[in-house]
């Protein structure tokens, strides 16, 4: 993934997060306090509550396993990442079954 915000060597971070809202921790605590310094790309498994601010990509599930697997591959196709944070053991296990897939498929 070329960073589209500014400077090449921004780290470019993808967030796994069950849920966008306004209490989320994930989106307050480790995407809004460093939005202008990183490329930040949010994927969620259900709906989000609200929008994120520009700088701030989303690939938004739809409530269900196959809407978030849709959202990670969208995600996942933007191009590479510094790191994906996990941030809960729902969302990495997905990460992982998801990685399999595309491995096994020969999508790497």
């Amino acid at each position: 993934m070329t960073s589209s915000q500014g400077g090449g060597d921004r780290l470019r971070i993808l967030h796994l997060i069950v849920l966008l809202g306004a209490t989320n921790s994930q989106f307050n605590e480790h995407s809004l306090p460093v939005m202008d310094e990183r490329d930040i790309t949010l994927c969620t498994y259900f709906k989000p509550e609200l929008v994120p601010p520009p700088q701030i990509r989303l690939y938004a599930g739809d409530d269900t396993m196959r809407g978030f697997f849709r959202a990670l591959r969208q995600a996942l196709r933007v191009g590479e990442y510094d790191a994906v944070h996990a941030h809960s053991p729902h969302t990495a296990f997905l990460l992982v079954v998801a990685m399999m897939l595309r491995f096994r498929r020969g999508l790497r």
